[in-house]
């Protein structure tokens, strides 16, 4: 009976960072500063005395349909006033002006810079994380030169964009659905073995999630390509083997039980053939039956129910009854 593994906490923490980490050092500063630059414009139009004027000129603005001013407005605001109690009100609503406008990558470094800077004093955090994950999608499925042959499309641009929405809001209504999609985009950019850790961490952390019964298929998917490119990589042999036993005890009702089932046993197969032929090997290669008859001892000790099976419990007896001839022949011969 083979025994589950599981990854170690200590391996998928590390694994964990390096995904991660990615993003934080790219888009760690979110300044009022950098978020809008001054221009002649800007510097001759009218402002008020007083924040709580201003945001109410920036909103008479926006409603007028003025949408570049009222953003415009609402910047001035926050950087003339950044503490006052107006400040996240703006903040909010130049964010929502710049997504209104189109300005997709604008949009959520505004309400990073809403979260980053008025956490506890802002409203609506939820619909302040489901927009930035509406965003993300966005980006994650549009389409770049449409003019040529229908375009392309550049799904790993948005994994940093996923990864900030899930840090700000680990347990967040669209959290898991952020994880697997980041899975998504490595997979699609055949990047396997970080499509793999991606799915590790949601099956880690929202292992009651409606995704995460996908995300261990998907993992085996990845597997699978990894074993099709490299079949004589004995640990790859082994992790998939260990994915697909570990995929039949978390989902036993699965649609996907019986391609798993398959899979695991034509896998257990690959493994009892490449013990065997080492065994072949040291038998008639290196002529050592002594480890040849440790490697057909262990395939039957490791896979019983193979079709080599038999066939190492022959080789057994016979490379014993070899040794046994051969001692006897010494004998007599002293």
């Amino acid at each position: 009976m083979r025994k589950l593994s599981y990854l170690p906490m200590c391996c998928l923490v590390g694994l964990t960072a390096v995904v991660l980490s990615g993003c934080a050092s790219k888009r760690a500063a979110y300044t009022v500063v950098e978020e809008g630059s001054g221009s002649l414009r800007s510097t001759f139009d009218k402002k008020m005395s007083t924040p709580e004027e201003q945001l109410k000129y920036a909103q008479l603005t926006w409603e007028s349909g003025s949408l570049r001013k009222a953003e415009r407005r609402m910047l001035y605001l926050l950087r003339r006033w950044p503490s006052s109690k107006e400040a996240p009100e703006a903040a909010r609503a130049r964010a929502d002006i710049l997504l209104e406008r189109g300005y997709t990558e604008k949009a959520f470094d505004a309400y990073q810079f809403l979260i980053d800077n008025y956490s506890g004093r802002m409203k609506g955090y939820d619909e302040v994380l489901e927009k930035q994950f509406i965003i993300a999608k966005k980006i994650m499925e549009r389409r770049r030169f449409r003019w040529i042959f229908g375009g392309y499309t550049t799904p790993e641009e948005s994994i940093e964009y996923f990864e900030t929405m899930i840090r700000n809001g680990p347990q967040s209504e669209h959290a898991a659905e952020a994880q697997f999609l980041i899975g998504q985009c490595y997979q699609s950019e055949k990047e396997y073995e970080l499509a793999i850790v991606s799915y590790q961490i949601l099956g880690y952390r929202y292992p009651d999630s409606a995704y995460a019964e996908e995300a261990a298929w998907q993992q085996v998917q990845c597997l699978l390509l990894l074993h099709q490119k490299y079949p004589r990589n004995p640990d790859l042999r082994e992790r998939l083997l260990t994915m697909t036993d570990l995929f039949n005890a978390l989902f036993p009702d699965s649609k996907y039980i019986e391609p798993i089932k398959k899979t695991r046993n034509d896998l257990y197969q690959t493994s009892a053939d490449a013990v065997y032929d080492i065994g072949q090997f040291y038998s008639k290669i290196a002529k050592k039956p002594e480890s040849a008859i440790l490697y057909n001892e262990a395939l039957k000790k490791e896979y019983p129910f193979s079709e080599r099976a038999p066939e190492a419990e022959q080789q057994i007896t016979t490379l014993k009854s070899k040794l046994s001839t051969s001692a006897n022949k010494e004998k007599e011969e002293e």
